[in-house]
């Protein structure tokens, strides 16, 4: 993962060229579309699968996280069984454009003559859209029963769709029930919307490089070639510097199981990898960069800050040992040496967040229709609920998508297709918009929740792009990126009845492979391994841990032996603050009480490896995987060292733990319903991230709400404007 080459170059003009050719290439394109015929412009665009279309396999449904009340289902396994095709010639699709020229790219798809409309109908679209339904999952599906589609037979519906590096096709689906036939069927199909952008670099975000200082640039296209990272010190070209990708690309036999080996499996691009070393971009520099080639295309350009290097603290009355003789003659001769003030430096700021999800925008609507529904009345077609606002009027979808426990429309399509991850749309907008000066961000574990979906993986990369392109993003692993039986994680061969069960299969046969792949994460030694996702590395005033909790990490374990021997490393001169960063909870209250995989039982197993290790060397502990927001006080062995209401804790002695797992996954729902009295801040029914701000003297962390409606317990307690502070807390080291 190290530049091929590395050169200052003036790219201003190279690139006024390469955007003069592309223009008038795709003008004489649109003008060859104009004038073609429909039939000839399908066979224009080369099948961008190089794999084809698999052989006709079931679409097996997967063992979702067996949550304390609803087991994660992947919107795509809506069929759990094969797609037939019975296309009815009365059935008419078209779609308000047949190019895709940009990303992401917004369709009108209009469908007439549907005999049986029903509720359950769906619209899929398919990338590469030469694919056989029957065979390959969907990139995503959306509700057919549009305003008067009951009545009339005849919808329509605005959809986004990122570029998938294929061409679509748009397929209406049948919903239950399925009579008189045993299997959902293709009823309808639009003719094919022709890809004009498949090798346009997408995905783009960055990393830290194996040094903890140099940035690695990461992104998606459908080439093979190595392209460039233009790259300098002001916005806009030229751009002196310039650094050249490696590209890889995983495969389908790479998967170590189902449905990640299945038909979920799409063509999942290259991905391109640059470094740009901090002998370049030096520290705490503003960086502009954009991605790409000439020939392919290149992203938009972005900025970020270049990593804070890690100073000792220094007695500002006493010069550096280079110096003290310089100083002493100064002194001798009357001089004045008292030390010259210094210009404040912004705080270091960094992000976390767990369990993120991807959707889409058409999935979670805040601006559905609520006429014609009671307070409170589910509105499965949207994913949403219309709430009373406790003074007469009404609030329809504000900003949350509350799924309620059970299933009260007695539709199967209900949790498959909206229960999970539609909250997560909220977060890339906030991050975006409201974080551009972060130095860093920390996601562990569970990003995309693809299981096997490929798909689900660009979704993911597209939807965050705006903001994981703006700063550093550290990633650790979690349960659906990693876990699967005879893969030698933690949760399978050790439970012989969990094990005859089947096992836990989170990850949907992925193993880690997808996510390593996609982002760089070194392990301990500097190497990208997918079963090695533990790390460590010093920013600003910060030593950070990252723990791999799908793994072993007792204390003679590879991960315990590391991290002990890390722990015993810190210079508190150097970073005076400690962050752990898990993906399993370490000590949260929850009503999960399954053995091995459980939340409680997990939480016992990591304070035997860690509490006392922690206990007096790290300041925050922060993990996800139970989907809720809460705080701890400083606490060690389930004992408050400093008062649970205290905001504010001088030199502290034990860890506060942060659940911070309510970035965008469908909430879990597992608080007792009394809090210990350890817990100083609890909120089940809120989507948002945290963020820190630390010097050499204090470290605040801040809970940032993502949602303009706030809920605790799920009950309306306040409005926030999004990016508001719920909560708050701050060390300082004297």
């Amino acid at each position: 993962y190290r530049p091929l080459f590395h050169i200052p170059f003036p790219f201003g003009l190279v690139h006024a060229m390469a955007r003069l050719l592309q223009l008038c290439t795709f003008l004489a394109c649109f003008v060859s579309l104009c004038n073609a015929d429909l039939t000839v412009k399908h066979r224009m665009i080369q099948q961008i699968s190089p794999e084809g279309t698999l052989g006709a396999t079931v679409l097996n449904p997967t063992i979702g996280e067996p949550e304390p009340h609803l087991p994660y289902v992947h919107p795509k396994q809506w069929h759990s069984r094969s797609l037939m095709t019975r296309i009815d010639p009365k059935i008419t699709i078209c779609i308000s454009s047949y190019v895709m020229a940009a990303s992401p790219s917004t369709y009108t798809v209009t469908w007439t003559g549907v005999t049986t409309p029903r509720a359950t109908d769906l619209i899929g679209v398919w990338t590469p859209g030469e694919n056989d339904p029957s065979t390959v999952a969907p990139y995503e599906w959306w509700s057919a029963n549009s305003t008067n589609y009951l009545t009339t037979g005849s919808g329509s519906v605005n959809i986004t769709i990122y570029n998938l590096r294929g061409n679509l096709r748009f397929r209406l689906v049948e919903g239950l029930p399925y009579q008189p036939f045993p299997d959902p069927a293709v009823l309808g199909e639009s003719a094919l919307v022709m890809n004009l952008i498949s090798k346009k670099p997408q995905q783009v975000h960055l990393g830290i490089y194996a040094d903890e200082k140099s940035v690695v640039v990461q992104w998606v296209s459908n080439t093979s070639a190595s392209t460039l990272v233009s790259y300098g010190f002001q916005s806009g070209a030229p751009y002196f510097y310039a650094a050249m990708s490696t590209t890889a690309m995983y495969t389908r036999d790479m998967m170590c199981g189902g449905p990640a080996n299945g038909p979920s499996f799409t063509h999942p691009g290259w991905t391109h990898t640059a470094v740009l070393p901090t002998q370049v971009i030096g520290s705490g520099k503003r960086v502009f960069y954009l991605v790409g080639d000439a020939q392919n295309g290149f992203s938009k350009e972005y900025n970020f800050t270049s990593p804070l290097s890690s100073t000792p603290v220094i007695n500002p009355s006493q010069p550096p040992k280079s110096d003290r003789l310089g100083w002493l003659t100064a002194w001798l001769a009357g001089k004045d040496t008292s030390p010259e003030p210094s210009t404040p430096t912004p705080p270091f700021k960094f992000l976390i967040f767990n369990d993120v999800g991807s959707t889409s925008e058409t999935l979670f609507n805040n601006s559905c229709i609520c006429s014609n529904f009671t307070a409170n009345q589910t509105l499965p077609q949207y994913g949403c609920i219309k709430l009373t606002d406790g003074s007469g009027g009404s609030s329809c979808c504000a900003g949350y998508c509350p799924i309620p426990e059970g299933n009260p429309e007695g539709q199967e399509w209900y949790l498959t297709m909206f229960k999970y991850t539609p909250n997560s749309i909220k977060l890339a907008p906030v991050l975006a918009a409201k974080e551009t000066d972060a130095n860093l961000a920390i996601l562990n574990g569970d990003l995309s929740y693809a299981q096997g979906y490929t798909d689900s993986w660009d979704i993911f990369g597209n939807q965050f792009e705006d903001a994981f392109a703006r700063w550093p993003l550290v990633t650790g692993v979690g349960n659906h990126e990693r876990d699967y039986p005879g893969t030698g994680d933690i949760f399978n061969g050790y439970n012989a009845a969990l094990d005859a069960a089947g096992g836990v299969r989170d990850s949907g046969g992925e193993c880690n492979v997808p996510y390593s792949n996609r982002y760089y994460n070194p392990g301990p030694d500097g190497k990208v391994e997918p079963l090695k996702s533990y790390r460590s590395f010093a920013m600003g005033p910060v030593f950070f841990i990252i723990i791999d909790t799908e793994t072993s990490s007792n204390s003679t374990s590879p991960q315990g032996i590391w991290a002990n021997k890390t722990l015993s490393s810190v210079d508190r001169s150097v970073t005076p603050w400690v962050v752990v960063s898990t993906h399993r909870m370490m000590l949260w209250p929850s009503t999960d009480t399954r053995p091995l995989e459980g939340d409680n039982a997990v939480s016992d197993r990591l304070l035997v490896d860690f509490e006392d290790m922690f206990h007096g060397k790290v300041d925050f502990v922060v993990f996800g995987h139970n989907h809720a927001y809460g705080r701890t006080c400083s606490v060690y062995k389930k004992t408050c060292v400093e008062p649970a209401a205290s905001t504010f804790i001088n030199n502290p002695t034990a860890p506060i733990y942060i659940l911070s797992g309510h970035a965008g996954a469908g909430f879990t729902r597992s608080f007792p319903a009394v809090l210990p009295d350890w817990v100083a801040f609890g909120a089940q029914f809120i989507n948002g991230y945290v963020r820190f701000q630390a010097t050499m003297n204090t470290i605040t962390m801040e809970s940032i709400s993502v949602d303009p409606l706030v809920y605790f317990n799920g009950v309306r307690k306040n409005t926030f404007p999004a990016g508001g502070v719920i909560d708050t807390v701050t060390l300082a080291r004297s």
